[in-house]
């Protein structure tokens, strides 16, 4: 007989007793979690996080329990209830997966929120023992040490704001980079004016700098523009020649689409104008769809 058929529905209906699973939790919780935790607050979460190709090894439980030291404040325990014949050998990492997808359920739930703590349990009664796998995800990394110092979710900021220009002049051809996002929003044109000076001085790949003045033309009002364009070419004639084709290259590809959505505009209110007539007239929707292109919701709408 094959365990795994009613594996899951045994165990599933014995941790879902509140009672039971208050024991579980007591029993297998890290003293540093459970001597936070209200207990009499206990309830189950619906809803399960496990992949579809992996239900039929596998079930899980989503607990939610208030803390002791904040009673607007609580934890979810995720009890994974494995009965694989080989166990997984990246079982942190879906750990990882399941942890995160809960924490985001909740955050689609409460925006306002600051993110749960969510406790992993896995309850595992397969074949292999002890289990052969490690519980540690540092374990399934390259390099351990390095996971270890940098861990998951902590980022190094790169905050701009506060670096002073001289600093950023220093990065090289970075510089060009950091300058134009750090001063993109500025109404003083002279710090962009130091944006092609580092083009300039670093050869930077004349893509790179189309890009940069396609940047510029999308946040900066025409006036401003204008005078860009007159600073670089008293300062830097290459390019003010560059930045002016570009932008009257722009301003042409906008007028053509204005009036491409000129002429759609008009042909969507010519065939509601038809679809109109048509439904005074009696005739089907369906006929009227297929006769103007609208879809049934827009004609539909007209009525």
């Amino acid at each position: 007989m094959k365990l795994s058929k009613k594996h899951d529905e045994f165990v599933k209906k014995c941790l879902t007793d509140i009672g039971m699973a208050r024991d579980f939790l007591q029993t297998y919780l890290p003293t540093i979690i459970k001597d936070k935790c209200n207990f009499s607050t206990l309830n189950i979460e619906s809803g399960s996080y496990i992949e579809d190709d992996l239900k039929a090894h596998a079930s899980d439980i989503v607990y939610k329990v208030g803390l002791l030291d904040n009673p607007d404040s609580y934890a979810y325990v995720y009890c994974l209830i494995e009965h694989q014949s080989s166990p997984d050998d990246l079982m942190a990492y879906r750990i990882l997966r399941y942890q995160i997808a809960i924490m985001q359920r909740h955050m689609e739930k409460h925006p306002k929120d600051k993110l749960p703590l969510v406790v992993p349990i896995v309850f595992y009664n397969g074949t292999a023992t002890p289990y052969p796998h490690s519980t540690q995800l540092a374990d399934l990394f390259m390099d351990e040490e390095l996971f270890n110092q940098i861990g998951l979710g902590n980022f190094n900021l790169v905050d701009l704001t506060v670096i002073e220009d001289s600093e950023i002049s220093q990065h090289k051809k970075l510089a060009f980079v950091e300058i134009l996002l750090k001063h993109i929003r500025d109404k003083n044109i002279t710090t962009l004016i130091k944006v092609f000076q580092l083009a300039e001085l670093y050869q930077i790949n004349p893509a790179l700098v189309q890009s940069a003045i396609y940047y510029i033309l999308s946040g900066k009002e025409s006036e401003d523009v204008t005078k860009l364009i007159e600073e670089l070419k008293r300062n830097i004639p290459k390019y003010g020649e560059t930045f002016m084709n570009y932008a009257e290259e722009l301003i042409q590809k906008g007028m053509q689409e204005g009036r491409q959505e000129g002429r759609q505009e008009g042909e969507y209110k010519a065939q509601q104008e038809i679809a109109k007539n048509l439904l005074k007239s009696g005739v089907d929707r369906s006929i009227i769809a297929a006769a103007t292109h609208l879809t049934l919701d827009q004609i539909k709408s007209l009525q």
